[in-house]
């Protein structure tokens, strides 16, 4: 993590834990806590847009989508993108039929933070989620 003033790097173990979920979650925890203790800013330099938003995006989570699948047309899928300046690079598609319409997108931002070494805020992740639930709700079959 990095604020303005320092940089620090903690672990999560999935043991210590219990598993890579509670880990996860306590990872989060730790980073919302350190940043608000500081009063700095959460820098996500993939989270600042040149422009506005682009059309294909609308979850609000850079390098995460909800599409629709290309060959039914009628499934959903989750993309996740990882840019080679942010980490390594890479793309995973993670679809809605074979995992179940949360883990699908836990999947994906899963794979997106790994790639980047950058955790979402725990309020933007919610967002996306009720934002992916209402697309899927309310497109036509």
């Amino acid at each position: 993590m990095r604020s303005p003033s320092e940089q620090t790097t903690r672990f999560f173990g999935d043991t210590k834990h219990g598993s890579s979920d509670s880990a996860l979650r306590a990872a989060r925890e730790y980073r919302d806590a350190y940043f608000q203790k500081r009063n700095a800013p959460l820098i996500m330099p993939f989270q600042t847009p040149k422009g506005p938003a682009r059309g294909c995006n609308k979850l609000g989570l850079t390098g995460v989508h909800l599409v629709r699948s290309s060959h039914s047309g009628r499934g959903w899928r989750f993309n996740a993108l990882v840019r080679p300046d942010l980490g390594r690079e890479g793309r995973q598609q993670f679809s809605v039929a074979q995992h179940g319409f949360d883990n699908a997108f836990w999947l994906a931002v899963r794979f997106r933070e790994r790639g980047t070494g950058l955790l979402f805020s725990n309020e933007a992740l919610r967002d996306a989620l009720k934002k992916a639930r209402a697309i899927v709700e309310s497109s036509p079959l």
